[in-house]
C-alpha cells in the first residue's frame, strides 16, 4: 500500500520543545541586534546556533511584534534575547519561556522587551546574573532583581537576588522555584502574595522589623502577621510561633516542611471563616515526616509520639466530637482505634486526604473505621500495601483493594491483580486512579464500573454471565436491553492494549477523557460513529484509529493499515514527529490541537480535497498540500517559522478558490518569513514554478 508521509526533519526536531534535551556541548549565544553592548562570544569549535534554534516565538494580536515563549537549547550558558526577530521587535518573554535550563549562568535582556511574566526562570539553579539594556523603559536590574524604573516593584528575583530598600510591592510568583536561600522583605512591602512558591532552600527569611503590616520572629523562618496571629509562610527548618491561631491558604506550598508542631491555638475553623475549606491550609507538605501538637491544643492531636498510630494527624471541632481523620502523611500511615472517619465540613466537602497517596505507601485502618473513598484523580500514587483490622465489621482489603460492605471498592493500591470479587457491584471512577494495574476481569456481579488514569492497564475481560458488561478483544461495553421491545444495545465504555471494537457495537458511552493503557483500536467500518470527545493529552487520535502516547518516545502515527477516508484529529501530544497516512483520505478535519508539535515538514496526500482545521505547527518548515478544494482560515495559525509551501495546483486555480487578496493575507498572517510558494505551472504539468505571495494577486 502506498504510505504518505508527514516526516520531522529530526536534526532539527532534536533540538526543539521544552523537554527536549540539546546534544551540543555547552555553548554562549551571542544574537545580532542594534545594542553593540553586553556581547557574548560563541565557542570557535561550534557554529553559532541561529534565531530559530535557540527560541520559541510567535506574534501577539499585534502583528508588528513577537513574544519569546521558549528556549530550546537546554544546554545554553548565556543568553541574550534579542531586539529583533526577522525585523520585528521582540517585546515579550511569556510565562514558563525561560526553565529548565540548569546551564544557564547570564541572560541580557534588550531594550524592547516591556512585557516580562513573573514564573520564568523556573529551575534555572545556576542563573546568577541578569543585565538589561540601560534604555529600556520598563525595567531595570538593581542586587540582580528585576524592578520597575522608579524602584519600587520588584518583577523577578533569582537565586543570587537581594531585595532593594526601596521596594514597596512585589508580584506574585516572583521568585517561583527560584533557587534563593536567604531573602529580608524591606519595610514599604504591604501585599503579601505567592511570592515564593517552591522555594525549597529558603533557610533564611527575614522582615524588616520596621514593616508595619508584617513580622518574621527570629528564627521562625515564618511569614506572619505583625501581631504574629496568622501564618502565611514557612520556609525550610521553620517553626510556628505558638501565638499562631490561623494558617494561610496554600501556607505549607514550599513542599519542603519534613517536621511541623502546631501550637496550641491553631484552630481550623478560625481558618475556614476566611477559606471555607479545611484542606487547603494543609496542603503540600510531600516531604512531611513528623508532626508534634501542643497538649493543650484541644482540636488537633497528633499520634505518632502516644503509640497509637503513625502518620495520622487528627481533628475534632470541641471536646464532645470525637477525633477523626485530618492528614496522612510519611511513607507508613497508621490510623488508630477510635478514629471512625474523615474530617467533614462545609457542605459535605471533605479533606482531600488523598492528596497524601502520592508519598504513603501502606495504610492501616483501625476496627472503628466505617467508610472511605478516594476524592481525586492522580497519574500515579505510591500506595502499596493496604491493611485492616480484622473484625472491622464494614472495611475488608481483597487482593490490595479495599472493600466496603463487600459491594463497593473504594480504594486500590497497586500490585493488584484486577480480579473483581463476586458480590462487588460498584467500581467507583477514583478507585483505581493512578495504581500500575495492568488488567481487569470484572466478576457477574459488577454493575457499574468506571476508571481512570490507568495508564500501564493493558487487558479488560468480563464474567460471561455478568449481564450489564461484556467485553471482547480489550473492549468493554455496556449491554442494555428495552424491556418493551427486547431490543439490545451495546455501547462501547473502555477500550485499552491493543483493542478492536465489535462489528454489532451501537455506539459510544462514557469514553470521555479515560486515561487507560490504550495502544491501538481497530474500529469497524460498520460503526459510523465516534464519540468526538475520545480526548486526552494521553492520547492522539482519528475517526478510525487511536493510539496512545508513550511518554516522550511516541514520535511516529502510522495510519496506513487503515481504510478510512475521514480523520478527525490526528496528533495531539508534544512528541509526534511522523504521521503516515492511508492512500484513500479525502477529509482531514485537523492534524494537531496546539502548536507545540514537532513536525518540521507536513506533507498531504494527493487524494485529500479538503483540510478544516490547524495542519501546521510552531516548528513547521516545509509543507506540501495537494490540490485542495477550500482553505481553511486558520489552518496555517501556528507556522510562525514557515518557508518551504508547495501547493500542487496552479496560481490561477488558488486564486479562483481563495477568492481574494484579503482572505489570503488572513491565511498567511502569521507565517512571517513566508516569501513566496511553489504552484504547478500548468493543469497538465507536474513542474513547479515559485511566485512571490505579492504577485499572486
Amino acid at each position: 500500500m502506498k504510505k504518505t508521509k508527514i516526516l520531522s526533519l529530526f536534526a532539527l526536531a532534536s533540538m526543539i520543545g521544552s523537554t527536549t534535551s540539546c546534544r551540543r556541548n555547552h555553548r554562549e549565544c551571542s544574537f545580532e541586534s542594534s545594542s553593540t553592548s553586553n556581547t557574548t562570544t560563541s565557542s570557535p569549535s561550534k557554529p553559532e546556533p541561529t534565531i530559530d534554534e535557540t527560541f520559541t516565538y510567535y506574534d501577539s494580536d499585534n502583528i508588528e511584534f513577537i513574544n519569546i515563549s521558549d528556549i530550546k537549547l537546554s544546554d545554553i550558558v548565556e543568553l541574550k534575547i534579542p531586539e529583533k526577530i526577522h525585523g520585528k521587535d521582540v517585546v515579550g518573554i511569556l510565562h514558563n519561556s525561560i526553565q529548565n535550563l540548569p546551564s544557564l549562568k547570564k541572560i541580557f535582556i534588550p531594550k524592547t522587551v516591556i512585557k516580562i511574566d513573573t514564573k520564568i526562570f523556573a529551575n534555572c539553579p545556576n542563573l546568577e546574573e541578569i543585565e538589561i539594556d540601560d534604555e529600556n523603559p520598563n525595567y531595570k536590574v538593581v542586587n540582580n532583581c528585576i524592578v520597575s524604573k522608579d524602584e519600587k516593584t520588584l518583577y523577578k528575583g533569582i537565586k543570587t537576588s537581594i531585595i532593594p530598600d526601596t521596594i514597596t510591592k512585589i508580584q506574585a510568583y516572583s521568585f517561583y522555584y527560584s533557587n534563593i536561600t536567604s531573602v529580608k522583605i524591606p519595610k514599604g512591602v504591604s501585599n503579601y502574595d505567592y511570592y515564593f512558591y517552591h522555594c525549597d532552600d529558603l533557610v533564611d527569611f527575614q522582615i524588616d522589623e520596621e514593616n508595619p503590616r508584617y513580622s518574621s520572629p527570629s528564627g521562625s523562618n515564618c511569614w506572619l502577621n505583625k501581631s504574629g496571629t496568622w501564618i502565611y509562610d514557612i520556609f525550610k527548618n521553620g517553626e510556628i510561633p505558638d501565638t499562631v491561631k490561623i494558617i494561610d491558604n496554600n501556607a505549607f506550598y514550599q513542599g519542603n516542611i519534613e517536621e511541623l508542631h502546631l501550637g496550641k491555638n491553631i484552630n481550623i475553623e478560625e481558618t475556614d471563616s476566611f477559606f471555607g475549606t479545611v484542606d487547603t491550609c494543609f496542603g503540600g507538605l510531600y516531604m512531611l515526616n513528623k508532626i508534634t501538637v501542643d497538649p493543650e491544643n484541644i482540636h488537633f492531636k497528633s499520634v505518632d509520639e502516644t503509640g497509637e498510630g503513625k502518620g495520622v494527624l487528627l481533628y475534632r471541632e470541641d471536646t464532645s466530637k470525637n477525633f477523626e481523620l485530618y492528614k496522612m502523611y510519611g511513607k507508613e500511615v497508621i490510623i488508630p482505634e477510635g478514629v471512625t472517619k474523615i474530617v467533614n465540613k462545609k457542605g459535605g466537602r471533605t479533606n482531600y486526604w488523598d492528596r497524601s497517596l502520592i508519598f504513603n505507601e501502606s495504610i492501616h485502618f483501625p476496627s472503628t473505621f466505617t467508610y472511605i473513598s478516594r476524592q481525586q484523580e492522580y497519574d500515579y500514587i505510591t500506595l502499596n500495601k493496604i491493611t485492616v483490622a480484622e473484625n472491622n465489621p464494614t472495611l475488608k482489603v481483597v487482593d490490595n483493594m479495599l472493600i466496603y460492605k463487600s459491594e463497593n471498592i473504594c480504594l486500590a493500591a497497586n500490585d493488584s491483580i484486577g480480579e473483581i470479587p463476586e458480590g462487588v457491584t460498584n467500581v467507583p471512577s477514583y478507585a483505581f486512579s493512578g495504581t500500575n494495574i495492568t488488567k481487569f476481569h470484572l466478576s457477574s456481579t459488577v454493575s457499574s464500573f468506571y476508571v481512570t488514569n490507568c495508564l500501564d492497564l493493558r487487558e479488560i475481560t468480563c464474567d460471561e454471565n455478568n449481564p450489564y458488561y461484556k467485553a471482547n478483544k480489550n473492549c468493554l461495553y455496556k449491554i442494555k436491553k428495552d424491556t418493551n421491545s427486547d431490543k439490545v444495545t451495546k455501547q462501547l465504555l473502555l477500550v485499552t492494549g491493543e483493542a478492536e471494537i465489535d462489528e454489532d457495537t451501537t455506539g459510544c458511552s462514557a469514553l470521555n477523557g479515560i486515561s487507560t493503557g490504550l495502544i491501538s483500536l481497530k474500529i469497524p467500518s460498520s460503526l459510523d460513529f465516534i464519540n468526538n470527545n475520545i480526548y486526552s493529552s494521553n492520547f492522539v487520535f482519528s475517526d478510525y484509529l487511536i493510539y496512545k502516547k508513550l511518554g516522550n518516545d511516541f514520535k511516529k502515527i502510522d495510519l496506513s493499515s487503515t481504510s478510512i477516508d475521514n480523520a478527525y484529529l490526528i496528533a495531539n501530544n508534544n512528541s509526534t514527529e511522523e504521521i503516515i497516512f492511508p492512500d484513500n483520505i479525502t477529509t482531514i478535519r485537523s492534524i494537531i490541537n496546539y502548536g507545540n508539535i514537532p513536525l518540521t515538514s507536513v506533507t498531504i496526500p494527493d487524494t485529500v480535497t479538503t483540510i478544516k482545521s490547524y495542519i501546521a505547527g510552531f516548528y513547521t518548515i516545509k509543507v506540501i498540500l495537494p490540490n485542495l478544494s477550500e482553505f481553511y482560515s486558520n489552518m496555517f495559525y501556528w507556522a510562525n517559522i514557515l518557508t518551504d509551501l508547495t501547493i500542487k495546483m496552479t496560481k490561477d486555480r488558488f486564486k479562483e478558490v481563495i477568492k481574494d487578496k484579503s482572505r489570503m493575507t488572513n491565511l498567511f498572517k502569521n507565517c512571517k518569513r513566508l516569501t513566496e510558494i511553489k504552484f504547478l505551472e500548468s493543469e497538465d504539468s507536474s513542474n513547479l514554478v515559485s511566485i512571490s505571495i505579492d504577485e499572486i494577486f
